[in-house]
């Protein structure tokens, strides 16, 4: 009994002896591994806003050359929420437009066409990669009572 007595009497004589060397390795390191202070590296790394893509279809409602931005309301896409709701998405230069399978520039959508547009949002911004629009079909025009019948 002694023995133990005299055994833990130690461990806690040393634990208190290192007691003074324990807050120096508790502090975090002040670089991290590749020289980078952990503040920046965590400032870097993880202070990066998510990225969600979205892919969504309608009927082109506005387009605003000037502010760079086409709204349509929404008829498809991937977030079934959105559908009946007017979206407005950014266009930049880097953003490929197409009308009717053809190179397009934003002013050249109308109100009415029909848009595909795929892109990203980030912090609620929604930009367009690309913007794929087709013109409405036209309505088949009636046929007149004075045409001749064809046979």
């Amino acid at each position: 009994m002694r023995t133990r007595n005299v055994a833990a009497a130690a461990l806690l004589a040393l634990a208190m002896a290192g007691a003074g060397a324990a807050p120096a390795l508790a502090q975090p390191p002040t670089q991290h591994a590749h020289g980078r202070s952990v503040a920046a590296h965590t400032a870097h790394t993880h202070a990066k806003a998510a990225k969600l893509s979205f892919a969504l279809g309608g009927a082109v409602t506005a387009v605003d050359a000037a502010a760079g931005t086409v709204s349509f309301t929404v008829q498809g896409g991937h977030d079934k929420t959105l559908r009946g709701t007017v979206v407005t998405v950014k266009v930049t230069d880097t953003t490929k437009i197409s009308r009717d399978d053809a190179p397009a520039t934003l002013p050249d959508l109308l109100s009415g066409d029909h848009v595909s547009v795929k892109g990203a949002s980030v912090n609620g911004v929604r930009t367009a990669s690309r913007v794929s629009a087709d013109a409405p079909e036209a309505p088949d025009a009636p046929e007149s009572p004075d045409a001749p019948a064809t046979s």
